[in-house]
């Protein structure tokens, strides 16, 4: 079934162009700063928070009305890295927030996948709690980078439109291309490279032979919580062949192999419906769909990055993707409870603003970070 009969047709802006609402930052026709930082993401955000804390003056253009990407913006409210991985600086700082707020970490320990789980506005309650007494840090929320040039030796003039259609000038010492696409980098003509690099490049024992454009996934996630009487979204006969084409074998509910505990038949633990939907309970009776074995991540590929109008229409087919599994959870897999949170994101879809990146451009620089520089091998320079 092709996925292209589920997209209806629509007009879509350009990334980065919604404008509904948020504490804006409604600068001059001129602005003059340290560091400029293009996206407001996990990293992004950080680094601005580090950077103002040290005492540098700091702007952040930010696509979207929300800061922290990834963490809150994508809806994936379940913290990687666990019991003796949880990390600190900002990291704990953000955690210790969650913790606080929903009562000790056993409250933040509702899904298998993760001891911190959090509810995405909690999540962006948290940055903001770190943002706000910082007065030299400054967002503009909802704007976009549109322009890039020098500005004498050291200096970048970096051009940015927001919604309303305003355009400042920013001068900046620094610029970070902190986005979720890699699209500073591009704007700027720096080189980057997309796929994966041959394994004679780096010497890194994982890569393949031959570098090829494979790219991972991308997740358009999303946010649902348990209703007490819920009703199951109507559907077509044409959506149930797309849900036996895309869908089957999500979990053991819906799945044709005879034998259900063959990890080898389909390459993964085909799982029980109390395992999938205790992957990523949050708190508050909610859920992060974010299930990799047969469910809503959506495959990309270079265009992708490089055409806008076409990034736009992926972005539209995976949520419609998206909401097809959340169709096939209340009608063939019975649970009609799970319904999407309406109190979650500030959009009319009820859906996250982006989704989840799992791997963008990547710069070419003279010292690119490796996989023998993050696991130990026989003779490297890794720190023990």
């Amino acid at each position: 079934m092709n996925r292209r009969k589920f997209i209806q047709s629509s007009s879509f802006a350009l990334a980065g162009l919604p404008f509904v609402n948020g504490p804006f930052y409604h600068g001059p026709q001129r602005i003059e700063t340290q560091i400029l930082i293009y996206g407001g993401g996990a990293s992004g955000i950080c680094a601005a928070i580090q950077a103002a804390r040290m005492g540098m003056d700091v702007t952040v253009i930010e696509n979207t009305m929300w800061i922290g990407g990834m963490l809150t913006s994508a809806g994936v409210s379940a913290l990687d890295g666990n019991k003796y991985g949880a990390g600190g600086g900002l990291v704990a700082e953000f955690r210790d927030y969650l913790i606080r707020h929903y009562g000790g970490e056993k409250q933040t320990f509702t899904g298998w996948i993760s001891l911190y789980c959090y509810e995405p506005k909690i999540g962006h309650d948290a940055l903001q709690s770190l943002v706000k007494p910082l007065p030299n840090l400054k967002i503009l929320y909802e704007a976009d980078v549109i322009g890039y040039a020098k500005a004498g030796s050291r200096d970048r003039k970096i051009t940015v439109r927001t919604k309303d259609g305003q355009r400042t000038e920013v001068i900046c010492q620094i610029f970070m291309d902190c986005t979720e696409y890699g699209d500073g980098m591009k704007l700027a003509g720096v080189r980057y490279r997309l796929g994966r690099e041959a394994q004679h490049e780096y010497e890194e024992t994982a890569a393949p032979l031959v570098a090829d454009m494979e790219m991972q996934d991308l997740t358009y996630a999303a946010t649902l919580v348990k209703t007490a009487e819920g009703k199951a979204m109507p559907f077509t006969a044409l959506e149930e062949a797309y849900w036996d084409n895309m869908f089957r074998c999500s979990t053991q509910l819906d799945c044709y192999l005879p034998d259900l505990n063959d990890k080898k038949a389909l390459n993964h633990t085909i799982h029980t419906w109390q395992g999938f939907i205790t992957y990523a309970t949050l708190p508050k009776n909610k859920y992060l769909l974010n299930w990799p074995h047969h469910s809503n991540d959506y495959a990309i590929a270079e265009a992708f990055f490089e055409d806008l109008y076409y990034r736009n229409y992926v972005l539209q087919s995976a949520k419609l993707h998206t909401l097809q599994f959340v169709k096939y959870m209340q009608n063939r897999l019975g649970h009609p409870e799970w319904q999407l949170a309406t109190d979650e994101y500030p959009t009319k879809d009820h859906l996250p603003m982006i989704p989840y990146i799992r791997e963008s451009r990547r710069m070419v620089n003279q010292h690119v970070l490796r996989l023998q520089d993050m696991i130990p091998v026989k003779g490297n320079k890794r720190a023990p």
